[in-house]
């Protein structure tokens, strides 16, 4: 819920920058705006109206983006000209280093093997195929469009050198592309960020009405209760994240820390507790406490010997999952139910 409310908070805060691009708008104004548009269609919709709005707002970024990138190299001067201002370096695909490298791929799959905004929709498909096909499409659309934000983030380094990070997408449409592309092109990153606000707050409100208050708090609720709380719950986190964004925090630095957070402790309950025959609670809740504890200890320690905070979080989470299992085995207990005997 941690994680997810800082997700959230960091897709808000993105969301006001492009809201008072757009606009002209203080960014205070666009910050609010953003939360309430995205709040509103969440508390109406739910999952559905989730789903929906994800796809309209992909065709959205797709094509808005491929539409802006010949325009925004033209008036840059042509690719050439704006490799030719770029500092020395940039154009190495290992600059950050193969450590780096290999601790940002590890921490983006376990994390979204683990992300509720992934697994809901997974979770929610009519049958196992659609969910397989929908999450295969879903990679290769992501690794075909993923070079684009990088070519308009390096005219901006090379155009705006100094820029505001959280501002440079924004900039460089409005300054180097058409008005109405710009506007498509900014349209479509807004879009891709509250895409993932409202997954994010609405994993979020989920999470605290079905796992939390049905089943410890009062297990009798009707559905409707549920729905309810569940609603009043994606208000609440909206309101959490938007005062968050108005702090102006780094966008990198929160997302990285919110994955960790997410997907060290709990990657090895939920990835191997759904291939694995034997499982118990014991081992789950364990490896979760563990896993987390370590990749916060491994953050604030400034991730020593290059091994990311993500990695270390994950193989501890591993370990003491396995060895709880063991010890658990050997006192003959009986394992943990399997899911399908759980939804019934």
């Amino acid at each position: 819920m941690i994680s997810l409310t800082t997700l959230t908070a960091s897709q808000i805060l993105a969301s006001g920058t492009i809201f008072s691009a757009l606009t002209g708008l203080p960014f205070e104004t666009g910050v609010l705006l953003a939360s309430i548009i995205t709040i509103l269609y969440t508390i109406l919709g739910g999952l559905w109206a989730d789903v929906m709005t994800d796809f309209v707002q992909w065709l959205m970024i797709t094509l808005g983006m491929l539409v802006a990138i010949p325009f925004i190299l033209a008036n840059a001067g042509g690719w050439e000209s704006v490799v030719a201002r770029l500092p020395a370096g940039h154009l190495d695909f290992f600059k950050l280093g193969y450590n780096n490298i290999l601790n940002l791929t590890f921490m983006y799959i376990v994390s979204f093997i683990t992300g509720a905004e992934m697994a809901s929709r997974a979770l929610a498909s009519r049958d196992e195929k659609i969910a397989l096909k929908g999450s295969i499409l879903s990679g290769v659309l992501m690794a075909v469009y993923a070079f684009i934000p990088a070519v308009i983030g390096l005219v901006a380094l090379a155009e705006l050198p100094g820029i505001n990070a959280n501002e440079a997408y924004a900039r460089v449409m409005l300054g180097y592309a058409p008005e109405p592309v710009a506007g498509i092109a900014l349209a479509a990153i807004l879009a891709a960020t509250m895409s993932s606000a409202d997954s994010d707050m609405l994993g979020t409100a989920s999470i605290f009405a079905v796992d939390i208050w049905k089943k410890y708090v009062k297990k009798e609720a009707s559905d409707r209760e549920v729905l309810i709380l569940t609603r009043m719950g994606v208000v609440v986190v909206g309101v959490l994240a938007a005062a968050a964004a108005l702090t102006r925090f780094d966008i990198v630095t929160i997302n990285t820390f919110a994955f960790m957070l997410r997907s060290a402790g709990p990657f090895a309950p939920f990835a191997l507790g759904l291939i694995m025959k034997y499982v118990t609670k014991e081992a789950g809740i364990a490896a979760i406490i563990t896993g987390s504890i370590a990749g916060v200890y491994w953050r604030l320690a400034e991730q020593p010997y290059g091994i990311g905070d993500t990695v270390i979080g994950a193989v501890i989470g591993v370990v003491t999952f396995l060895v709880v299992i063991a010890i658990v085995k050997a006192l003959g207990r009986p394992p943990a139910p399997p899911l399908e005997e759980v939804e019934r």
